[in-house]
């Protein structure tokens, strides 16, 4: 069975979890926290980050495109994320990489900077099914890794700011797309391009967890949120896209089968 290394929280994570589940691949999913990870990377033959896909050839697939594009390909074919359509295709690849190289940066920058003043609500999500040493440690350095992650992200309130300004352009483009009645991004079809917008983008709408962890992806509720950053929070869900990201949620979020 392959091996899917990951952070629990980590949205790129969700991208890949959310492909193989959805195609039908089998694996197991070794999760781990932050900083943690970058020994079990290594061996795997990655540099430092999640996800990597081991697979049971012994081969690693280390970034959440090409762990797509794999579960596509072993995906039956009514669970294909790739159109065949060489137009079809230039659309949603174009797309993807927009959203993955660009969109899903500032998304991971502006959730920091939103969840490392709630540290006890984020670890409490964060550490779901990680190896207890890994979360007894990462509880105990808790200031330590909030100044850590601050400075290797560059953390900042005008930071954020401009994250929050280029990550609306995008819903706002995603909403320009579909106001046309498409129920897609690429149109008819469900495709990577939609499952790495919403599984990018779930940090800022917090879809509702289907599964019960430690196999789903665990995200704060809503209601568990402090006022300033529920208002935050409910810009990002009332938008036309983000609405999109959770009724894309409910009806695609789950295994094939």
């Amino acid at each position: 069975m392959h091996r899917l290394i990951t952070f629990p929280i980590s949205h790129y994570s969700e991208r890949a979890r959310w492909a193989l589940e959805y195609c039908g691949v089998p694996f197991k999913e070794e999760r781990h926290l932050q900083f943690f990870q970058i020994p079990h990377v290594r061996r795997a033959g990655g540099k430092r980050t999640v996800p990597v896909l081991v697979m049971d050839s012994g081969e690693s697939l280390t970034d959440s495109r090409d762990i797509v594009r794999f579960a596509s390909e072993q995906a039956p074919a009514d669970r294909k994320l790739l159109p065949t359509d060489p137009q079809a295709l230039e659309l949603v690849e174009s797309w993807d990489s927009r959203l993955a190289d660009r969109y899903g940066k500032k998304v991971r920058n502006l959730a920091y900077w939103w969840f490392l003043p709630e540290m006890s609500l984020l670890m409490k999500y964060n550490n779901v099914g990680a190896p207890w040493h890994e979360r007894t440690l990462l509880y105990l350095g808790k200031p330590v890794i909030r100044q850590v992650i601050s400075k290797a992200f560059n953390l900042s309130e005008d930071n954020a700011l401009r994250a929050r300004d280029a990550i609306m352009e995008t819903f706002d483009d995603v909403a320009r797309l579909l106001e046309d009645g498409r129920p897609f991004i690429g149109g008819e079809a469900f495709t990577t391009a939609d499952l790495t917008f919403a599984a990018l983008s779930a940090p800022l709408v917090l879809p509702p967890n289907e599964a019960p962890p430690p196999q789903g992806y665990s995200l704060p509720h809503v209601d568990e949120l402090p006022d300033g950053l529920r208002d935050r929070m409910n810009e990002f869900r009332q938008h036309p896209a983000g609405k999109w990201v959770l009724s894309v949620y409910k009806t695609h979020r789950r295994p094939a089968g």
